[in-house]
């Protein structure tokens, strides 16, 4: 049934992509381009003997709704759960723009603009493929694309499948047309009457399709060519054979063209693989399909090691690779050309496919020596940006001339010259950030305040990577918003109270009452009157260490005695310890969630905790935006939760903190709450940043996309670095800490040294290029 191949046979016999039917696909693309709706019309007829014409290419909203009556809903509740995966995995891909000044003193930068119009492809007919949806679709939107239309085949009754439908209108497709084959690509490439011209094309299909957007490639653009679909298994005599088998018949099933392929080290499991296919497949419905793509295409190759595995697997390319064997870390990172990667028995192919979030639209036929999967950067496009002062041009005109010259292009040169002439005085230069559209443009830490990016490139000025702040300002058209309803608000009055306005706000964000949330200037306002709210009711206040040292800090000012619980290896929560500790009603506990300055969450044991102990349990969420995490559920009249809107919001400067309470609660904290503590100021940046979330989440994915990369970067470099959660990472220097500080800071570079642990160091996720100093100096300092 599944051959048993040599290493040699099975990369010889492997297929490229030929005899696809461009000849048809050529004449479908002509028509369509000549006659529009009526050949539309005409090749639908011939192709799939549906009749259509203009009046009913487009999918009405009657239609869509039928199509939700139709559709049950548990297969909505597992769409919503895969759309929520995919949109998390690939807003976790957007870049922002970015600028630097050149030695030259030019400004140079990037900007990151999303394309207007894009037009999906999901097969359909006889099958439905709402998981391509979702896979096309959301990284689109995610991208900020202006439009998304979709074409997908009509069913024989003219219908597009109800579930297909359904799938489109949950993930924001602008328009549906029951259109499939070389048409409608052809249709989507030049536009017609009916469906308007996109200027790119993504997502599968078969022969004729694929054919057609190879042809129409470069009138407009497209995602890549996908061929058949593959899965290279790599295993050892760990691998569990049914799971083998169960993985190559579920490839297989596709399309007889299907690839399913197994790389073994044991020849013993090679036979109980074939075993377990034969026992499988004989109650599976497309058991035909599946014998002819196995007996074609697939193929069982002994390998002497796992290393000749890795090495057919990277000559290979497959669109996914599965390796199940002892350590599949071990090997994972060898792997430098494939679609996806699945590690261990516990994560089939099929989970990529539908649910867990990378996209499922992969390069095949060898594609993936040069591309990855369709990502949300298939749908930006990045505008190279380059402005010279007159003074910066001068820097630099001898050399550009000198090669324009060489060229023969004496003209170019010219154009240099007659600005050194006759050139005014330097302007001021406008900033990349107004160039930037779409999401990415929004929160860019580079708009019309600028700043930043500048104080980088002067070494004389400090980069500040040890107060936790977010490296971002807000956006220019944001700050003129603010400063418009600034000039309307009266200075002469006192702002409310309790900040009742703002209150109200959060309460609708959290969904709880407002009597519920007591505002403070920063969440250490707030540490300071809950422990003066409560002073006359506990005895003592407990805390792990390290921790956020104002717990400590205030409990001393205010008066009460505190009990720090050091952390354990891995500075894993001492349980019984705080158990014991928080055992009598008298007691008060703070517990910083992800932990400052470790970056470690501890929500299991804090629920534990919770559950378990009797004293008032204080959850200082500052970080919660960073990991997601939360006990807000857990709110009651023994546990209140802070946060603040100094990190992830980028308001340091405005020092706003909440806390969400039991009322009977809030109503005590109050009282020791001096009235008036929040400006009228405050209270009104803070509302017009939380009308605009988008914006904030955009922020905490760039953040911490390159906390991850920082992490990696200090591992990279043999520094003990730990895993974080939060907006910074705690490491242990080669060397004396305080030392390594110092050095640092006569760098330029500010990271937060403690007195107790006074080994570690602590460092703030920056920019980019704020993080690439970091390591740069790192490593100089690590070479002395």
């Amino acid at each position: 049934m599944i051959p048993e191949l040599s290493a040699e046979e099975f990369l010889a016999r492997r297929r490229h992509l030929l005899g696809l039917q461009e000849s048809v696909a050529r004449r479908v693309i002509e028509q369509v381009r000549e006659q529009g709706d009526e050949a539309l019309a005409r090749l639908t007829w011939e192709f799939d003997r549906v009749r259509l014409d203009a009046a009913n290419l487009g999918v009405t909203p009657g239609e869509v709704k039928q199509a939700y009556q139709v559709v049950d809903r548990q297969f909505i509740e597992a769409l919503e759960h895969a759309k929520r995966n995919v949109q998390d995995f690939h807003e976790r891909q957007l870049q922002g723009p970015w600028t630097y000044t050149s030695p030259d003193g030019a400004r140079l930068g990037q900007a990151l603009v999303p394309v207007d119009r894009v037009g999906i492809y999901v097969p359909g007919g006889t099958a439905a493929y709402p998981s391509t949806v979702v896979m096309t679709a959301i990284p689109a939107k995610v991208a900020g694309v202006g439009q998304v239309i979709m074409c997908t085949p009509p069913g024989p009754d003219g219908k597009v499948n109800p579930y297909t439908l359904v799938a489109a209108d949950l993930c924001g497709v602008d328009k549906v047309f029951r259109l499939g084959g070389a048409q409608a690509i052809a249709a989507m490439a030049y536009g017609t009457g009916t469906i308007p011209a996109v200027d790119k094309i993504v997502g599968p299909g078969n022969a004729f399709v694929t054919a057609a957007k190879k042809l129409v490639f470069g009138d407009v653009g497209i995602d890549m060519l996908a061929g058949p679909s593959e899965v290279l298994i790599i295993a050892d005599d760990s691998a569990i054979p049914e799971f083998v088998a169960a993985d190559l018949l579920s490839q297989a099933e596709h399309d007889v063209l299907a690839s399913a392929l197994l790389l073994t080290t044991s020849r013993d499991l090679a036979g109980r693989v074939i075993e377990a296919i034969e026992g499988q497949i004989s109650s599976l419905p497309r058991r035909g399909i599946i014998e002819r793509a196995l007996g074609g295409n697939g193929a069982i190759v002994l390998v002497h090691s796992l290393d000749q595995a890795v090495e057919i697997a990277n000559m290979y390319a497959p669109e996914h690779v599965e390796i199940m064997v002892r350590d599949p870390h071990a090997i994972s990172g060898r792997l430098r050309s494939a679609g996806t990667v699945f590690l261990g028995p516990y994560s089939p192919e099929p989970v990529g496919d539908y649910i867990a979030g990378p996209n499922h639209v992969l390069p095949t036929l060898g594609a993936a020596r040069y591309r990855g999967g369709l990502g949300t950067q298939d749908f930006l496009k990045p505008i190279n940006i380059v402005e010279y002062s007159k003074s910066a041009l001068e820097a630099v005109a001898e050399h550009a001339i000198r090669l324009a010259r060489t060229e023969g292009l004496t003209a170019h040169a010219n154009s240099v010259e007659v600005r050194l002439t006759f050139g005014a005085p330097d302007a001021v230069p406008i900033s990349v950030g107004a160039v930037s559209t779409g999401p990415t443009g929004a929160w860019s830490g580079d708009d019309a305040t600028g700043g930043a990016v500048e104080a980088i490139q002067n070494r004389k000025r400090l980069i500040k990577l040890d107060a936790n702040e977010s490296p971002y300002d807000m956006p220019g058209n944001l700050k003129q918003e603010i400063v418009e309803a600034l000039a309307r608000l009266p200075f002469n009055r006192y702002p409310s109270a309790d900040a009742d306005e703002l209150r109200e706000s959060l309460a609708r964000l959290l969904g709880v009452r407002d009597d519920m949330i007591v505002v403070g200037v920063g969440s250490d306002e707030l540490i300071q009157i809950i422990m003066l709210a409560f002073r006359e009711k506990v005895k003592k206040v407990v805390t792990v260490y390290p921790s956020f040292s104002m717990y400590r800090y205030i409990a001393g000012v205010v008066g009460i005695p505190i009990k720090e619980i050091p952390l354990g290896e891995g500075f894993s929560f001492d349980m019984d310890t705080i158990a014991g500790e928080l055992s009598r009603e008298d007691t008060l506990a703070f517990f910083c969630n992800p932990n400052n300055p470790t970056g470690g969450v501890y929500t299991g044991e804090l629920k534990h905790i919770i559950e378990s102990t009797r004293g008032l349990v204080v959850i200082d969420e500052a970080y919660h935006e960073f990991c997601g995490d939360t006990l807000l559920d857990r709110v009651s009249d023994r546990v209140i939760v802070l946060r603040t809107l100094s990190k992830a919001f980028g308001l340091a400067g405005l020092r706003i903190g909440y806390g969400i309470m039991h009322p009977d609660i809030a109503k005590q904290v109050n009282r020791a709450k001096l009235p008036y503590n929040c400006s009228a100021i405050s209270i009104l940046v803070a509302q017009k940043v939380l009308e605009h979330p988008d914006d904030v989440r955009r922020v905490v994915n760039m953040i911490t996309r390159e906390r991850e990369r920082l992490y990696k970067r200090l591992a990279g470099l043999g520094v003990e670095a730990y895993p974080s959660s939060a907006n910074f990472i705690l490491f242990r220097p080669p060397g004396p800490a305080q030392e390594f500080h110092k050095s640092l800071l006569d760098m330029g570079i500010a990271v937060r040294r403690f007195d107790r642990p006074v080994e570690y160091l602590r460092v703030t996720v920056g920019l980019p290029e704020e993080n690439d100093a970091f390591i740069e100096a790192v490593s100089k300092l690590r070479q002395a």
